[in-house]
């Protein structure tokens, strides 16, 4: 599963995974959360998921794919916060993809939620919930949304 919640207050997104996921399945959240509302900062919290197709071939779809939904990303930075060690791995490959095709958003990748959020200059996340929910269904590409 895959919620979207925003916290207007520090133009963020927060994207949490939790189970197995698919890549398009990331990259349809990240169309939809662009869709939604463009903000500066986004974190992505994989700490509870896992991607069960991640290729290099498919990154680089992703990072293509989601490209042509961003609006003034120049000075957008993206968080990546995962649990393991191989989620680090992932991460680090994700990030040499997204600069091999030059994507205009800062990307990091962390293993602690804190150190992601000072990267972002946002209050830590850990225990507070965003204010809106957006619940995205991989079943038939619909989402509900919680308020």
């Amino acid at each position: 599963m895959i919620s979207i919640g925003y916290d207007e207050s520090c133009d963020l997104a927060i994207i949490t995974v939790k189970g197995d996921v698919l890549i398009g399945e990331i990259a349809q959240a990240a169309v939809d959360q662009m869709q939604q509302r463009v903000t500066k900062r986004v974190l992505w919290d994989l700490r509870l998921g896992s991607i069960t197709d991640a290729t290099r071939e498919n990154m680089q779809a992703l990072v293509g794919g989601t490209r042509s939904s961003a609006a003034n990303t120049d000075e957008r930075r993206v968080a990546i916060v995962v649990g393991t060690d191989i989620q680090a791995v992932l991460g680090r490959l994700y990030l040499m993809v997204t600069e091999e095709m030059k994507s205009q958003s800062s990307h990091r990748v962390f293993m602690e939620l804190g150190e992601a959020c000072a990267w972002l200059d946002v209050p830590c996340m850990e225990k507070r919930p965003p204010a809106v929910v957006w619940h995205a269904d991989s079943s038939n590409g619909v989402g509900s949304r919680d308020t």
